[in-house]
């Protein structure tokens, strides 16, 4: 299993805040009318290292840096959405040229819409792009279905389908 369909793979090849390594941070929301919203989130821009001997150790400071992240979207009903969303890593990085990088960004489209009538499938697409010289994913592409209940009496079951290029 990898990040696809999910987290997108350029942003979750980088040491982000997610399970199993965590850190601080908060996430705002706002729901506005007839199914606009915005999502802001701010995290400590490096997580947890479990592998340290000493325990577990957060310092929100200026070698650290930070993670941003904001997402706005339309989402009228629970089968449609579309959203544009972006990151800004200030963390210092060098991931992949062993350059030192003060800044790390990434930006990101997704979807999400009935498919079949009745609402039991779904397609969705997402689309994202990132800084090509200090990330190892510089662009990523995935598309799929989702069928709800596949099977008779299961109604909180989903199966998916679906395929991705990075």
């Amino acid at each position: 299993l990898n990040s696809s369909f999910a987290l997108t793979p350029e942003l979750g090849a980088l040491p982000v805040s997610t399970f199993p390594f965590l850190g601080p941070g908060v996430r705002l929301s706002f729901d506005g009318d007839e199914g606009w919203y915005g999502l802001l989130g701010l995290f400590d821009g490096v997580p947890v290292d479990p592998n340290k001997a000493r325990g577990t150790r957060v310092a929100i400071d200026e070698h650290e840096g930070g993670l941003t992240a904001v997402e706005g979207g339309y989402a009228p009903g629970d089968d449609l959405k579309i959203a544009l969303g972006g990151w800004l890593r200030t963390t210092r990085s060098d991931f992949l040229t062993y350059e030192i990088y003060r800044r790390n960004s990434g930006a990101y489209l997704l979807g999400q819409f009935p498919f079949l009538s009745e609402g039991r499938v779904t397609g969705f697409f997402q689309l994202s792009v990132a800084e090509q010289d200090r990330n190892p994913i510089g662009h990523y592409f995935s598309a799929g279905l989702v069928c709800s209940e596949p099977f008779p009496g299961r109604t909180e079951d989903r199966l998916m389908a679906g395929v991705n290029r990075a």
